[in-house]
């Protein structure tokens, strides 16, 4: 078993499990859902990827209890993808989106965003958009590519009948493990290598 991840300041990289109360994973917000399942795809040997720090300049600060708050600050830069790593060899973008709509809205994926999406794919990389449709209570890992190629056809959102075509299903009704993302990447990652060949 590996150890657990930390960021370079220390931070742990794990999320502790939810508690059990009947309701499969409320509370827990799409980000902690993700990083819970790269944590078991880093422990599984199936890839390391990482939250990306979005670059914040503090201003002001408060210490309360010998932990160290930001009161105040803003952000310096936009920052990259929600996250970057490495699946089975080849270097990972992902970003998160969640939406209440009944439409996923390519407006919710700014220019910046887009723009590290096309880089990582351009450098031979792999770009994928983790989408969250509350409306119906699922979740889908969507290939960066595809959202690329419909938003540069001008597209401006997707139905839910298109991501169940063009995305994969990853959320599942275990509140210990809600997410199949770490899998499903592995798995979309090897595949594409294999057609490839």
């Amino acid at each position: 078993m590996k150890e657990v991840l930390k960021y370079p300041d220390g931070q742990r990289f794990d999320q502790k499990s939810p508690a059990l109360n009947g309701h499969a994973n409320k509370g827990m917000d799409l980000e902690q859902m993700i990083i819970t399942s790269l944590n078991e795809g880093y422990q599984n040997d199936q890839c390391w990827i990482v939250k990306y720090p979005t670059p914040v300049t503090v201003v002001k600060t408060m210490t309360r209890h010998g932990v160290v708050h930001i009161t105040d600050g803003f952000f310096t830069t936009p920052s990259c993808c929600d996250f970057i790593g490495v699946c089975a060899g080849k270097a990972i973008a992902l970003e998160a989106k969640s939406t209440i709509k009944k439409r996923f809205a390519y407006s919710l994926i700014q220019p910046h965003q887009l723009s590290h999406l096309k880089d990582m794919i351009a450098h031979q990389g792999k770009s994928y958009v983790v989408i969250e449709m509350k409306a119906y209570g699922e979740i889908f890992l969507v290939d960066g590519g595809y959202i690329i190629q419909s938003i540069e056809s001008n597209h401006k959102s997707m139905s839910i009948d298109e991501l169940r075509i063009h995305g994969k299903t990853i959320q599942t009704d275990n509140p210990y493990h809600p997410l199949k993302l770490s899998e499903t990447l592995y798995n979309e990652v090897k595949n594409d290598a294999h057609r490839n060949q």
